[in-house]
């Protein structure tokens, strides 16, 4: 589910897309692309995990993931992804036991094709289980996603709508992405890609407004306490409306070779809106991460 300057969750996860190739043992005279089903199973690593934009002001919050997946010929997939917090070891304490499980993740969608070589689309459900991979994310548990790809050949462009809840609240985002896909260089029978994207969200901040009300405020005081309750309160109602919330820059760098896929990614978010504690610098202005991964599909 988010306006940005940067695609970074995609690099955490595999996409699945549609593979076609050409049936050459078939009995028709004619050679038609035939759709097959494929296994795919990939690694990766976040050096900060950026939530819409969103991350702790100096907290830097690692992961290593690992998602495995299968893709259906008709169009069906299923994903299941969950990862490790290496960081939470160094800062974990008696009182704050050490937790490096990152949760785990549920996906299922449809993808299928409108119009040949222009128009695309998928629907998709996540289900998040012991959610901890972000704790700007920690109240979401599931997410149902939307999007239409559009292959307009010298650019590309995606729409895609999600609807996330949690215990006690829900949110909606829509994000609007262009990428240009450029072969930089051929190497051996592969080439090297680089894909800049650029991706606006916006939407509402329920589930985040959720999470920044149970952080702790840094003093004692009744008259204190009760005056950062009641702007609490205000940041809970801001989070209810639907706003422009992040520009991002995403610049993958990717080279395929027979079934492996490597890919480094650098992300740059620009958000905005930010709804944050009472008397709290919470958010960082511009969060930045890198991301790596390799995945291979079979």
């Amino acid at each position: 589910m988010k306006l940005k300057l940067l695609f970074a969750f995609l690099t955490l996860s595999i996409t699945f897309c549609f593979s076609q190739t050409s049936d050459d043992d078939s009995d028709n005279s004619d050679s038609i692309p035939e759709k097959k089903s494929f296994f795919a199973a990939g690694l990766n690593y976040t050096s900060n995990s950026v939530t819409i934009g969103r991350a702790e002001l100096n907290s830097i919050n690692p992961a290593i993931g690992a998602t495995v997946g299968y893709n259906f010929a008709f169009g069906m997939y299923l994903n299941v992804e969950s990862g490790i917090l290496p960081n939470q070891v160094s800062t974990s304490t008696t009182t704050n036991p050490t937790n490096i499980f990152g949760g785990l993740s549920l996906q299922g969608g449809y993808g299928f094709i409108i119009f040949e070589d222009l128009l695309t689309a998928d629907v998709n459900y996540t289900h998040y289980l012991f959610q901890n991979s972000s704790k700007i994310s920690s109240e979401i548990q599931g997410t149902a996603s939307g999007s239409l790809s559009f292959d307009l050949g010298f650019i590309g462009a995606d729409i895609v709508s999600d609807y996330s809840y949690g215990n006690a609240n829900n949110d909606v985002m829509i994000n609007f992405s262009v990428n240009k896909d450029l072969n930089l260089f051929p190497i051996g029978k592969d080439t090297l890609h680089i894909t800049p994207t650029l991706s606006a969200y916006a939407g509402t901040q329920n589930l985040i407004g959720l999470h920044l009300r149970n952080v702790p405020a840094k003093t004692k005081n009744p008259k204190l306490l009760a005056a950062i309750a009641a702007e609490n309160a205000k940041l809970i109602g801001d989070a209810k409306l639907f706003k422009y919330l992040d520009l991002d820059l995403e610049i993958p760098l990717s080279y395929t070779i027979n079934a492996f896929t490597f890919e480094l990614t650098p992300v740059f978010s620009f958000p905005t809106n930010l709804i944050e504690p009472a008397k709290v610098k919470y958010f960082d202005p511009n969060p930045f991460s890198l991301n790596f991964s390799i995945s291979i599909k079979v």
